[in-house]
């Protein structure tokens, strides 16, 4: 099976991403825990980060939940579970944003969903620290429910 060029490794993470996040949604937590839906937007250098994921990771050690970043800096990241996250910020995925692969050709997602729409991204390149959660100095305390929290990166 030949691969297509146009899905290159950042747009198989963001999808592959994008099909956990439906997962989750769809089944939630086993060992019942409460999870929370975290949304809020990514700046930086007092600008929105344009494009890219943001990823919650518990802090103890389990799976990231992931949230798409639109193009005005805003995200979602639904099902992610309570207690201390190790919060990550990618955006080498949205170098394809001008690719011309048009999106609403996309096949729709799990729960009858579009991707975003990618044409409307731009990469924004921010410190590679925010990329690793090893290095990232992005910490938040999950309560449950619906939060909101903005992220600032800086140099």
């Amino acid at each position: 099976m030949r691969r297509s060029p146009l899905l290159g490794f950042g747009a198989r993470r963001a999808f592959s991403s994008l099909l956990l996040c439906a997962l989750v949604v769809a089944f939630g937590c086993k060992d019942g825990s409460k999870t929370a839906i975290i949304s809020g937007k990514v700046t930086y250098k007092n600008a929105p980060v344009t494009g890219g994921t943001i990823q919650f990771t518990p802090a103890k050690g389990g799976p990231a939940i992931p949230g798409i970043i639109g193009a005005d800096g805003t995200y979602s990241a639904p099902g992610v579970a309570t207690g201390e996250m190790i919060v990550t910020v990618e955006t080498e995925s949205a170098k394809f944003a001008g690719s011309g692969y048009d999106m609403s050709k996309a096949p729709a997602g799990v729960d009858g969903s579009k991707a975003p729409e990618i044409k409307k991204l731009a990469y924004v390149e921010v410190p590679k620290k925010y990329n690793d959660k090893g290095s990232s100095p992005l910490r938040y305390e999950v309560k449950g429910g619906k939060e909101t929290k903005d992220f600032e990166l800086t140099d």
